[in-house]
């Protein structure tokens, strides 16, 4: 699905863009994970608007029934990732473990 939405170098998520003026960032690849992150910002109406042409596209994915059931073996730091880049928004803050994540309300770990 990612592929349907990112379309030929990117031409898709752009033209979704400025049918939108939503901001649509696109996680890269990471290896041993089907799915990525996708970050949308925008005004409501736009949310809405991206969010519903982006769901309509994952829909029309046929092989969307294979990847519904995902099994990992890798555990997943959780931290502060945000911007253009798929890095950390501050290097120096350290990720947090799982275990620690557990502990905390969603208002606590965004």
């Amino acid at each position: 699905a990612a592929s349907m939405i990112l379309g030929p170098r990117g031409a898709t998520i752009q033209q979704l863009t400025n049918d939108t003026g939503c901001r649509i960032n696109m996680s890269h690849r990471i290896d041993g994970f089907q799915e990525r992150l996708m970050v949308i910002c925008g005004e409501e109406a736009a949310l809405r608007k991206a969010a519903s042409e982006i769901l309509e596209k994952i829909q029309q994915d046929a092989h969307l029934e294979e990847h519904m059931t995902m099994t990992y073996t890798q555990e997943v730091p959780m931290g502060i990732w945000t911007g253009e880049s798929n890095e950390p928004a501050d290097p120096e803050y350290p990720l947090m473990p799982p275990e620690e994540a557990q502990t905390k309300t969603k208002r606590e770990l965004i």
